[in-house]
């Protein structure tokens, strides 16, 4: 039994299943010369609603072609960034909602509460008050 598990290798699914979903076919009457990342899409949609319709109130002056034009230039070489960007292994959206996340849970706290190898300690007052006083000594 024990000679059976020695050249037996685990797995992981981890890189199969992070792997991007990729939009080449449209239907069967239209498809993409190449494919692209579908997080790419969401990103361009989200961008240029966010660039685009706070734009008609502020620069009116501008024609809206123009406007619609830049809108979705902008929002098209911004969603290549972010659909290619990892941090922390994570994508973006994922790593900003992480982030946000600790932000509001701890890092509003930042005074009294700390975070050391993860586990979560109460700030002494006394280190509380002389950070308040800006003290050097003691």
């Amino acid at each position: 039994m024990s000679d059976q598990l020695k050249d037996k290798q685990l797995y992981s699914y981890k890189q199969a299943l992070s792997q991007p979903y990729w939009i080449q076919k449209i239907n069967d009457d239209f498809s993409l010369q190449s494919p692209i990342k579908f997080s790419r899409i969401v990103y361009t949609v989200t961008i240029f609603s966010l660039l685009f319709f706070p734009s008609e109130k502020v620069l009116t002056f501008l024609p809206m072609g123009l406007r619609l034009t830049v809108s979705a230039l902008i929002a098209w070489g911004l969603s290549e960034t972010l659909a290619n960007l990892i941090i922390d292994g994570k994508t973006f959206i994922v790593y900003l909602w992480d982030y946000l996340k600790y932000y509001f849970q701890y890092g509003m706290r930042y005074d009294t509460v700390y975070l050391n190898k993860g586990l979560l300690y109460k700030r002494p007052q006394n280190i509380t008050k002389r950070k308040e006083t800006n003290e050097l000594s003691k």
